[in-house]
């Protein structure tokens, strides 16, 4: 059999149903004509209450007159029940038209139709047990096609219902009004739910960018609204795929989660800790209850979580509504849009569960109350973010005049103070930065210049292996002959002169030096920066060193000076923790040593490892290979 797909959006808004009845004189049998568009069948249905949940349609169609009872209203409304529900539908049918049997209440876990077949009842099933794909007719509201039977004869059919709560306003029409009725209900629902969702994108975008938890239990409470209202409308049925029409038969849980979701919106919005910390355990004893709920509905107990939903939602309303007049009364401006939302609530719950109570009937002002409701008090609760930030905006603004006011009134006293403050943190710098100088100028001349800054700015310096340096060491000629005839101040002023202008030679060829020892005078270049020309800056130096004593003993000088070169790998570093000495370590040093050791009075002694780095920019004489202390035989040569 071909089924009908009945579209959500429509361009137009039609009448709900043409009412219109002819009984002939049997005005508990539903005639239909030609002229039949539409027909509320509430009050022509006969109704049995199956407490036993154990009939069958057998068990039903066995059953006398006096045993059913005839519907007096047009949505016959048994509230929250365990019974299983029959309804017996008597009808003529005048006319070869199509007609559709439409239950317009479609929160049903099974609704069964029966009809005949020969000499039996056969059935179809609908309900939030069977998805789309499984009904006879795809809608939002459980629609099921009336069997073609003969012209002017009686027919019973039979409804049975099975659901926690049973409102059955059934309407028999033909397909096209049937169709214009879900169209007319399909955009009543479309523009609330368009509402809605531009308040969930905008409240979750501020979310987004302004990480308030606020917003994000807003969000939260209106998207589980919109999932609750289109399984109470039955639009998830026909949106959800199959694999979640299991959702369906949850609604309890849906709006349990919505319930916890306004619980924490509220309680965050108003600061109940800060404001009202005594209510605070009512509200976590309500988390407990709606935790219940969910529970319960998992286990399918859902005329126990039906009850408890209704009655803890109510509790929720009124906690709301006290916590919304109780800060207002505070002074806090922005509590009056809760309080306002709550009563809205609270008048369009009540609507809505007494219609389950059977207190007021089923019809479309009081089935849509919840809707409407819901979506006023989303627009006051919006309103009271927005009035909720403006008030901290302003506590903050008025607490920045607040400070700034005693700011400016402190403004002299401190300017003052910092004056004075100032001048001395100045004089103390200036005081300190000249100490600096000192003691940085001091660590220069003792070390290397970037040995210095790295002791400077990391407080250790970690010797360093260089393998190419050239070592320079020299010695005065008969140093201690010729001071044991100088007083010590003559011996001490003749070492400055001629060690300052040997330093300044150093300096000049960018050597090193390394320190003095007595009469002796250690240099080194080629660290701590690498210098490709080492060996001949180091003989550059020693031949102006030898021509600068030479001069000074013409002038009057003492001492004659004799000077040895070697080149090589050294180790050079820190030695200890006080009295920073920067030393030089290696065979390389040893060698130099004794180069210096066997060289003459004015000459400067170089090996052969030197002579091989200089051989083409200096004149040479090879002095053969020659025995030094503690390394045998090596080649020696004098610079010319």
């Amino acid at each position: 059999m071909k089924k009908n797909s009945f579209a959500v959006k429509v361009p137009l808004c039609f009448l709900l149903c043409l009412l219109y009845s002819k009984a002939l004189g049997q005005p508990d049998i539903i005639q239909l004509y030609d002229t039949i568009e539409c027909l509320k069948i509430g009050k022509h249905v006969w109704l049995y209450e199956d407490k036993s949940n154990q009939l069958t349609i057998d068990d039903i169609i066995k059953l006398g007159a006096d045993d059913f009872v005839k519907s007096k209203i047009d949505a016959p409304n048994f509230g929250v029940t365990k019974s299983t529900i029959w309804s017996r539908i008597d009808i003529i049918r005048h006319s070869d038209h199509e007609f559709l049997l439409a239950q317009l209440f479609p929160v049903v876990d099974t609704m069964t139709f029966y009809y005949p077949d020969g000499l039996r009842y056969v059935n179809k099933k609908s309900g939030w047990n069977f998805p789309q794909s499984h009904r006879e007719v795809e809608a939002q509201d459980l629609i099921f096609k009336i069997p073609a039977s003969p012209i002017d004869s009686l027919v019973h059919y039979y409804i049975s219902v099975k659901n926690r709560i049973v409102i059955l306003p059934m309407s028999i029409g033909t397909t096209k009004s049937i169709i214009q009725m879900q169209h007319t209900d399909s955009l009543y629902y479309l523009f609330y739910l368009g509402m809605v969702a531009m308040l969930f994108l905008y409240n979750l975008s501020i979310y987004i960018t302004s990480r308030a938890i606020e917003y994000f239990y807003y969000s939260t409470w209106v998207l589980f609204s919109i999932l609750f209202f289109m399984n109470s409308k039955g639009y998830s049925s026909m949106l959800f795929p199959e694999q979640l029409s299991f959702i369906m038969v949850h609604a309890n849980i849906l709006s349990s989660l919505g319930g916890i979701s306004i619980l924490l919106f509220v309680q965050s919005t108003l600061r109940l800790k800060e404001n009202f910390p005594s209510m605070t355990k009512w509200y976590n004893i309500m988390l407990g209850a709606y935790l219940i709920i969910i529970v319960s509905s998992l286990m399918h107990r859902f005329q126990l979580a039906a009850n408890l939903s209704q009655l803890t939602l109510m509790i929720t309303v009124f906690l709301g509504l006290y916590s919304g007049i109780v800060i207002y009364r505070q002074g806090h401006s922005f509590a009056k849009y809760y309080l306002y939302g709550f009563i809205v609530t609270l008048i369009s719950m009540t609507i809505y569960i007494f219609i389950f109570q059977k207190v007021f009937p089923f019809n479309v002002f009081t089935s849509n109350s919840i809707i409407v409701g819901s979506a006023i008090e989303m627009i006051l609760f919006s309103f009271g973010l927005g009035a909720k930030i403006n008030t901290i905006n302003k506590e903050k603004l008025l607490a920045q005049e607040t400070a700034f006011k005693a700011l400016k009134e402190n403004e002299q006293l401190v300017y003052q103070q910092n004056i004075s403050l100032e001048s001395k943190v100045e004089a103390r710098t200036r005081e300190l930065s000249l100490e600096k100088q000192k003691s940085d100028d001091l660590l220069l001349n003792i070390l290397p210049a970037e040995v210095a800054h790295e002791l400077m700015e990391v407080g250790i310096s970690e010797a360093k292996n260089y393998t190419d340096v050239s070592v320079l060491f020299t010695d005065f000629v008969n140093f201690t002959g010729i001071s044991e005839s100088l007083t010590p101040q003559a011996l001490v002023n003749e070492l400055h002169i001629c060690f300052k202008g040997i330093d300044e030679i150093i300096e000049k060829n960018k050597l090193e030096k390394i320190k003095t020892i007595g009469d002796a005078y250690l240099a080194v270049c080629g660290l701590p920066n690498k210098c490709d020309t080492h060996a001949q800056n180091t003989i550059n130096a020693a031949k102006e060193i030898c021509e600068f004593i030479l001069k000074r003993k013409q002038d009057g000088g003492l001492f004659e000076i004799r000077i040895g070169i070697h080149s090589g790998p050294v180790i050079a570093g820190i030695v200890g923790i006080k009295k920073f000495a920067y030393d030089i370590w290696g065979d390389t040093v040893n060698t130099a040593a004794r180069m210096e050791q066997n060289s003459e009075g004015g000459k400067i002694n170089i090996s052969g490892a030197t002579y091989n780095l200089i051989k083409n920019n200096y004149q040479t004489m090879y002095r053969g290979k020659i025995a030094a202390k503690n390394k045998g035989e090596i080649d020696m040569y004098f610079i010319l």
